[in-house]
């Protein structure tokens, strides 16, 4: 990789499926130990295992967020959508139901065009309720987690650390049935 990076996301091509897209994130500057901002998209061939840097359109800043900049800046209701076939970038406006305020939370789009916003901390770096809107096991709060959809309608997220705590979260991984309302 050509960086190490922390705080990306990433998501497979819609083109070829041997593509995997790293966007965003920060680095660390090996020479001088500080923050860097790195490229805002990187490339991986998973069939030559060559890296890229990926030129997009339509964004002009590396931090992707929805609703604020960590613990600084203003808040914004807008939500960055990335067209991986042909690499342009477009915000969708959240007039109407607009979820918490969050960062550090993932966002998955489902077979059926809705995009489920799972964890992350609100505007008090307090944890998500992961329950509030769903039946079933007790899921642990999470942040900075990985999520995916596997099977139609199956979201899976990963574990990560409690972010009040520094604690695990429990269960380490957790299945989230959209097929069914409310979800479970």
């Amino acid at each position: 990789m050509p960086s190490v990076e922390v705080l990306a996301t990433s998501c497979l091509s819609s083109i070829n499926k041997s593509t995997v897209y790293i966007i965003g994130g920060q680095a660390l500057d090996q020479t001088t130990q500080t923050t860097i901002n790195p490229p805002l998209m990187y490339a991986f061939n998973s069939i030559t295992s060559q890296w890229t840097t990926v030129t997009t359109t339509g964004f002009y800043n590396y931090s992707i967020t929805l609703a604020r900049d960590a613990n600084v800046g203003p808040n914004f209701n807008t939500m960055n959508v990335l067209n991986t076939k042909t690499l342009t970038w477009s915000s969708l406006n959240l007039i109407t139901n607009i979820q918490t305020l969050r960062v550090s939370y993932t966002a998955t789009l489902l077979n059926n065009s809705l995009i489920t916003c799972i964890g992350g901390l609100d505007a008090s770096n307090i944890n998500i309720n992961m329950n509030e809107q769903t039946t079933g096991n007790t899921v642990t709060a999470r942040n900075s987690h990985s999520a995916v959809l596997s099977m139609p309608y199956n979201y899976i997220g990963s574990s990560s650390a409690n972010s009040s705590t520094r604690g695990t979260t429990n269960p380490d991984i957790a299945a989230l049935n959209t097929n069914v309302s409310p979800y479970e």
